[in-house]
């Protein structure tokens, strides 16, 4: 039995009785307001009866053998958290079961009264509510509601929470480039209150600034990788704080040139020496694979400087 029967508002008469149907007898049938008699026995029909068909004056449902259906339970009422932030209000609760979407409001004063927060399709368990003013206290109340429509009470007492002015925008970190055999190592201190960092860097007009890391870049260190041998290449980066706010852009630019071993015969063999022998792990190896003279590349492998600890090793071009 197809269930687009329950459309027919004017329908009085439905008699199907005998015609070997099976399945379930589609719920919208209890839409059938008008209906007086309803014949459907003779049928394989499975489940339950809808209820409201028990309403109808004329019909054979007792001899259908089966239940009438139980109406579903509404969901619960979900629980809300709502914590003040910068130049916001986060609202977070638990799923509740059975529920498909959520439905929120908000209120701040009467003139204004409830109004809606993320539509009419709501279906995470978290909600940021940035249309806030600071100082401002704002009050809050959510319902679930299940596939069927059926919805929770809305939340009391409502959780209020007062939106905080915007703070003061973080610091600009100290950033430091260090050139390495195919690559510049950055780094830099984490400043207070910022979520993540935004890395630029810069090597000729033509190409102008250029994004490294992406727009997520929350730890404090990067290795940028796609460098060309003998190039200088200048950075810059700055902090932003969870309300948006940035730090100035740092300057000067800290800059770095990729060593080149393929111009120089010597400098190649030192690059093959730091790799062979494990030249990060030395005690010293001050400027090795960086664009500074030869001469000013100081270290030491381990070995010597065990046999030597007052000794420095210093390469001269």
């Amino acid at each position: 039995m197809r269930s687009e029967l329950g459309n027919l508002a004017n329908l009085t008469v439905l008699t199907l009785w005998g015609n070997g149907l099976g399945g379930a007898i589609p719920s919208e049938l209890g839409n059938l307001a008008n209906l007086n008699v309803l014949y459907i026995s003779g049928n394989q029909f499975t489940g339950c009866v809808p209820a409201p068909l028990q309403n109808v004056p004329d019909n054979d449902l007792d001899q259908l053998g089966l239940p009438v259906c139980t109406a579903a339970a509404p969901p619960t009422t979900p629980e809300l958290t709502a914590r003040a932030a910068v130049g916001a209000v986060e609202l977070s609760w638990e799923a509740v079961q059975d529920a498909v979407r959520y439905e929120l409001q908000t209120w701040w004063d009467a003139d204004t009264g409830w109004q809606p927060l993320g539509g009419e399709n709501v279906t995470d368990t978290s909600y940021t509510h940035t249309t806030v003013t600071a100082g401002i206290t704002y009050f809050y109340s959510i319902r679930a509601v299940n596939a069927a429509g059926q919805t929770s009470d809305w939340l009391k007492p409502f959780p209020a929470a007062t939106a905080s002015a915007a703070g003061t925008p973080p610091t600009t970190p100290e950033l430091t480039a260090r050139a390495v055999e195919g690559a510049v190592e950055l780094s830099w201190k984490a400043v207070q209150d910022a979520a993540r960092y935004e890395l630029f860097t810069w090597w000729d007009k033509g190409t102008g600034w250029q994004q490294l890391g992406g727009e997520n870049l929350t730890g404090t260190s990067y290795t940028h990788s796609t460098v060309t041998a003998g190039i200088t290449y200048y950075y810059s980066i700055r902090a932003v704080n969870a309300a948006g706010q940035t730090s100035d852009w740092l300057q000067p630019y800290p800059a770095a040139t990729v060593p080149d071993p393929s111009t120089d015969p010597n400098a190649a063999a030192l690059v093959a020496l730091y790799n062979t022998v494990t030249g990060p792990n030395w005690p010293r190896n001050d400027n090795w694979l960086s664009d500074r003279p030869l001469g000013e590349w100081h270290g030491l492998p381990p070995t010597l400087a065990d046999a030597w600890p007052n000794c420095a090793f210093q390469i001269t071009a």
